[in-house]
């Protein structure tokens, strides 16, 4: 008989009702089966059983089975890998913030012998601002990968703690806030200074880590295979009534930007004409249709797939559009939360009601038609 645990080891334990969506063998395993189950608050995971023997897989789907949904991975390699990747990423965010709050401390001790040490690229930026966020999205990024806090976390946001994928995500996150809210301080105009023109190489190197981060972070190849995943991210068709309420929401977005702009314009005409500014100089390589189109389909792809197809299930609504705002304060941090942030309230609610399809088409459309106008003017 094997060991007897105590009461408090067995408390640990997640007991949980699920009902088996699809039982299939194992490629690589004789008596195992992969279960594609679904929990009792509709979460879908793929689990490994080792009832092969005893078991057809046909006879189980639709059956309801009890399973450990506390149980960690059986194989911990990868999970060493996965946490000391993130660790070193936080790690040279730390140690680059620090570059840059030395940078601010030398400024501020001698201002004329360190203006002409820096690049030209650098002398718009906020080095204190910058390494601050840099050190806090560090710091932040390491102390989300200790269990004891996703624990916390998971009382406020819907995170499963004992996930290794989700404190991978959850550090990244860390590590794109604290760079965004480090940048944040350079306004539109340093924004362009920093960057420069944007081209459309610029753009897809930029946004492909997003899509990417969003597919890694939902579990692809670790726990979910390609369809798994692409169900997880809420992809999938439209009806034509689902596509008419779409183009509806483009419309809507655009309305909204109309008045927000006027209100600007009549309360800050000053602000407004600098974002306008900017905004020119910072797209001016992108104004040709084709330039447009393509960075359209890649700012609206990428950024949906991770924003609202991979975070908003785990973050909820509203965390995920305060960080989708945050992430574009390029635009000022008013602007940016009056805008973007809204845009993103709008997108998640249709990601709830329809699906994230319905929003990457939004966003394209949004932004495409914003390009065209601009060009246009």
């Amino acid at each position: 008989m094997a060991d007897l645990i105590s009461y408090a080891e067995f408390a640990k334990v997640d007991l949980r009702v699920a009902r088996v969506l699809e039982a299939r063998p194992h490629p690589n395993a004789d008596k195992l089966l992969l279960l594609r189950i679904e929990l009792s608050e509709g979460e879908t995971r793929q689990i490994v059983a080792g009832i092969r023997q005893h078991y057809e897989p046909e006879s189980l789907v639709g059956r309801r089975i009890v399973v450990v949904a506390n149980l960690g991975e059986r194989s911990r390699g990868w999970c060493v890998v996965a946490y000391a990747s993130v660790a070193l990423a936080g790690g040279g965010s730390l140690l680059l913030g620090l570059v840059y709050l030395l940078v601010a401390v030398a400024q501020r001790v001698s201002p004329q012998a360190m203006a002409g040490e820096l690049p030209p690229v650098l002398v718009g930026v906020n080095p204190a601002r910058l390494g601050l966020g840099l050190v806090a999205g560090g710091v932040a990024s390491w102390i989300v990968l200790l269990r004891p806090v996703r624990r916390a976390l998971a009382r406020i946001i819907p995170i499963r703690a004992e996930s290794v994928v989700n404190a991978v995500a959850l550090a990244l996150l860390a590590l794109l806030l604290g760079q965004s809210i480090g940048l944040g301080g350079l306004g539109p105009q340093g924004f362009v200074s920093l960057t420069g023109t944007l081209t459309v190489a610029q753009v897809m190197a930029s946004e492909l880590p997003l899509a990417l981060l969003g597919i890694a972070g939902v579990g692809l190849g670790v726990r979910r295979r390609p369809w798994e995943t692409w169900q997880r991210l809420g992809l999938g068709g439209l009806s034509w009534r689902q596509l008419g309420l779409t183009l509806l929401g483009v419309v809507a977005l655009l309305a909204y930007e109309a008045v927000v702009s006027a209100v600007v314009a009549r309360v800050s005409p000053e602000l407004l004409e600098n974002l306008t500014r900017a905004t020119e100089q910072l797209y001016r390589g992108l104004a040709a249709p084709l330039a447009a189109v393509a960075v359209s389909l890649a700012s609206g792809t990428a950024e949906e797939i991770l924003f609202r197809g991979a975070l908003q299930p785990r973050l909820g609504l509203l965390l995920t559009s305060f960080t989708f705002g945050v992430v574009h304060m390029q635009y000022g941090l008013l602007f940016a939360l009056l805008t973007t942030g809204v845009v993103g309230v709008v997108l998640g609610l249709y990601r709830q009601r329809i699906n994230t399809t319905s929003a990457i088409i939004i966003h394209v459309l949004y932004n495409l038609t914003l390009f065209l106008l601009a060009a246009g003017t």
